[in-house]
């Protein structure tokens, strides 16, 4: 999930995991874990501000498209 450049800057994303989480909340959830990657710091410093720490980080390989001619 993301939110598109042009709306950017709007308190959207906030408000989405916001949503999303006093849905885990009602419905029972303890505990919610996400993955993002390092690269976007933005999505990162928005979880942050919500209370998400960064407890571990994974390296996985990038998978290159196969190109026929």
């Amino acid at each position: 999930m993301g939110i598109l450049p042009e709306f950017r800057g709007q308190g959207l994303g906030k408000s989405l995991v916001m949503k999303a989480l006093i849905g885990f909340h009602e419905s029972g959830m303890k505990r919610v874990s996400l993955e993002v990657t390092s690269e976007n710091e933005k999505a990162i410093e928005l979880y942050q501000s919500l209370g998400f720490k960064i407890i571990r980080t994974m390296y996985k390989p990038l998978v290159s498209p196969i190109i026929s001619s």
